[in-house]
């Protein structure tokens, strides 16, 4: 993709949290995969922290035998739909032979994939090497210089500041790790709480895990004007987060006079923005025409080189 590429500045200062934010950044798995990271659930299957090879330990029936069954899947969304289509077949008594206690062997496969994952992305995270166009980077940058309070929330484990400053912009911003991080060993997996898990598999859900810690996420994406969101499916598991912010968003125009909301929505290619249009649709109560009529809202395409030129087109750099 041959990209004209804005004048950048990477030696900037970000203001620290104040009460409310004006703009967010909230950062997806494609923004990682975006940097160059192999941080695919495919990828770690594929490789040599996948901590399920020997099949012999693992019996039909248990979790782990169905994640081997399902390693060819792309998207973390749709592993945490595995543990959600697992816990949920639990109410059909689920057995497996030579396996004592069902329960207690899976919240042990539970913690060994964890470990393993943090593992495999903390070598992914050392051996990146992210190049001055990257976009993800650009808009990174970017939004660091948008003047005013600004807040970066990132449902990835990898570590934003790090990678920041290895690319010479400093590393004193906050960023706030919805779901744990890698310098913490912290990575939480697991399904939202709107989904209704089988009583003896509430470990799955997220709000569960003992890393799990309060944000103002939701507080802040209902202040904010000016909304940037890389790389995340908004996928079902995570509706908790975006349901209040969307819903809100289809009468913005109504409901706060002379003020306007900009969300722009970064997704690799026309498959997956129809994808986001009906997890959009499915959260704000089938209202996806009001959010186009009341925000200034685009969905642009990495994949598309006219995309991204017309995005980098109207950025205003110092």
């Amino acid at each position: 993709m041959d990209l004209k590429i804005p004048s950048l500045n990477p030696t900037i200062n970000m203001p620290k949290f104040a009460e409310t934010a004006d703009n967010v950044l909230v950062l997806g798995n494609g923004f990682d995969l975006g940097l160059g990271l192999n941080s695919s659930y495919k990828e770690f299957a594929k490789s040599k922290h996948w901590p399920f090879k020997n099949e012999s330990l693992y019996p039909k029936g248990t979790l782990a035998y169905m994640l081997n069954e399902n390693k060819d899947i792309d998207k973390w969304f749709d592993l945490e739909e595995l543990f959600y289509e697992y816990a949920s077949l639990q109410n059909g008594n689920i057995e497996a032979k030579g396996v004592t206690d069902l329960v207690s062997f899976n919240k042990d496969c539970f913690k060994i994939l964890t470990n393993a994952l943090t593992k495999y992305l903390k070598e992914e995270q050392a051996m990146i090497n992210i190049e001055d166009k990257n976009l993800p980077f650009i808009v990174l940058l970017y939004f660091l210089q948008i003047k005013g309070v600004s807040r970066i929330y990132t449902f990835n484990y990898t570590d934003i500041n790090g990678l920041a400053s290895r690319k010479g912009i400093k590393d004193d911003f906050e960023c706030c790790h919805v779901h744990g991080s890698l310098n913490e060993d912290s990575c939480i997996l697991g399904v939202g709480d709107k989904r209704e898990l089988h009583d003896e598999y509430f470990f799955l859900h997220k709000s569960a895990n003992p890393n799990f810690s309060s944000n103002k996420l939701i507080r802040d994406l209902a202040h904010a004007e000016n909304i940037i969101i890389y790389g995340h499916s908004l996928g079902d598991n995570d509706h908790d987060y975006f349901k209040d912010f969307f819903v809100d968003s289809a009468e913005y125009e109504n409901k706060y006079e002379g003020h306007e909301r900009t969300i722009t929505i970064f997704t690799f290619n026309e498959d997956s923005k129809l994808a986001i249009k009906k997890q959009i649709m499915k959260i704000s109560n089938r209202n996806l025409i009001s959010i186009f009529a009341h925000c200034n809202f685009e969905i642009i395409c990495t994949s598309s080189s006219e995309d991204v030129q017309n995005y980098l087109n109207k950025l205003d750099f110092e």
